[in-house]
């Protein structure tokens, strides 16, 4: 990131160096299934002075068949979705609130013997962040 331009950040980057996105991983951990899942994320402004709150937005994009969990999937059933930003993002953005998640899909789910609350096709999370007062101006992988 850099901080008078961010940037918008693809698959590959986020990922790896933005975020340990649990999105592919609640699937595959739970149901032993290929990822089916990959995600984007792209911040709202491209450029952020030191004190700025900027928004980040995560994009799912889930195969037809299959959903993902929502961050809160409701009674003991799914293991909920988590969106987590590394530790060094985390040194220079400061969280202003929670996720914020589209409205989930609720139906009863055979398997855990419940209702579920889960995400399907493209749905968009985002949460803002306050860019840490004290960062220097740079350019920074996020």
């Amino acid at each position: 990131m850099n901080l008078s331009h961010l940037r918008t950040f693809g698959i590959a980057t986020l990922l790896a160096a933005v975020m340990a996105v649990a999105l592919p991983g609640t699937l595959k951990a739970q149901w032993g299934m290929p990822e089916v899942v990959g995600a984007s994320a792209a911040f709202d402004k491209e450029s952020a002075p030191r004190g700025a709150d900027v928004a980040l937005t995560v994009t799912a994009s889930i195969d037809l068949e299959y959903h993902i969990y929502a961050m809160d999937p409701l009674g003991d059933g799914p293991i909920a979705t988590e969106i987590n930003l590394s530790d060094e993002s985390l040194a220079l953005l400061t969280p202003r609130g929670e996720w914020a998640e589209p409205e989930a899909t609720v139906k009863y789910d055979k398997g855990f013997e419940t209702d579920i609350a889960a995400h399907y096709d493209r749905p968009k999370f985002s949460r803002t962040y306050q860019v840490n007062p004290t960062a220097e101006p740079g350019t920074y992988t996020i």
